[in-house]
């Protein structure tokens, strides 16, 4: 009998439709067809964890903890064992714990834009390289519909930030960025009245929502989204929101994305990221709508549940 052991967040029987609980839903579905049998876990979980013979396959998203259960099944005599998980090298101290674990593992499966991948060499994180094999963040496109179906007229269009105000976010940036251009309106989806950002009187913050139930509403009020975070493996909300709905996806390479013909990117100064942002805020509509519909193919055809399941696919199979 082929056995699995698998790692990763919340149940595999989840609703939800947001990372990281649509990988753990998707990628344990496409498991169960290629196993007789699945032994699923939680990456928080600390308790006892079930016979691990030899023949057998441990892929685990890993934890701090020296009992978690990915930490566990690597002290077993399981044939291959591979570590999966978003990776970023800015905040070391995020993902260096889990160092011993990457020289145990056959693979890593990085889940992280190619910013990361690209840069890895220069970075602690150098040796773990020839194990990694970058995955892409999949986009549920029929969740995601394409929502912007016009852009709005030059002076008018809106730019919109969709996330929380935790340190590799660099919110500050982007209040110095909202602060020169007051001129422009500018929404947090995810925000708080505590922040700098609640005082700018062209922002406009909204806390917590279901972001698919308002997606109408964003993509009509606003025609970029922004990312001005400085350590982010590849931010949900730039392929789901971005490129997905519609909206052009403009963000720091640190956000894991390189330039490209889908993603913009701006300097980690304030001046210099404002220059770039006006020179879209000027863009011809019928310009936008171009590179918006072709954003959206690249979800349907690359940014995929069954892209990122066959590389990792790929590499199990070779143990098999």
């Amino acid at each position: 009998m082929r056995t699995c052991h698998f790692v990763y967040a919340g149940s595999p029987d989840n609703s939800e439709e947001r990372s990281p609980y649509t990988i753990t839903r998707n990628l344990y579905r496409f498991l169960r067809t290629k196993f007789d049998h699945i032994n699923y876990y939680d990456w928080c979980h600390t308790g006892s964890i079930a016979e691990v013979k030899e023949d057998d396959i441990v892929l685990g998203h890993p934890n701090y903890p020296a009992n978690s259960a990915t930490r566990q099944l690597f002290n077993s005599k399981a044939k291959y064992k591979a570590i999966i998980h978003p990776l970023h090298t800015n905040y070391v101290d995020d993902n260096m714990p889990f160092n011993d674990l990457a020289m145990k593992a056959d693979d890593i499966f990085s889940i992280q834009g190619p910013y990361w991948y690209n840069t890895i060499d220069q970075t602690p994180f150098a040796h773990w390289k020839p194990k990694i094999t970058r995955l892409d963040i999949p986009v549920c496109s029929q969740s995601w519909k394409h929502a912007k179906n016009s852009f709005n007229p030059i002076g008018k269009r809106g730019i919109v930030y969709v996330g929380s105000s935790i340190p590799n976010k660099n919110l500050g940036l982007l209040v110095q960025i909202a602060s020169i251009m007051k001129d422009v309106n500018f929404e947090w989806y995810g925000g708080s009245s505590d922040h700098e950002l609640y005082r700018l009187k062209n922002v406009k913050v909204i806390g917590w929502v279901n972001i698919r139930g308002y997606i109408d509403k964003i993509c009509e009020n606003n025609d970029f989204i922004i990312s001005t975070s400085i350590s982010d493996a590849n931010p949900t909300t730039l392929s789901e929101v971005g490129l997905a709905s519609g909206l052009i996806p403009i963000c720091t390479k640190e956000s894991g994305y390189v330039e490209n013909d889908n993603f913009t990117n701006i300097p980690l100064d304030a001046n210099g990221a404002v220059a770039i942002l006006r020179k879209w805020l000027n863009k011809p509509s019928d310009e936008l709508a171009e590179i918006s519909a072709k954003n959206r193919r690249l979800c349907e055809e690359q940014f995929t549940w069954e892209v990122f399941c066959d590389k990792i696919w790929a590499k199990i199979s070779r143990f098999m």
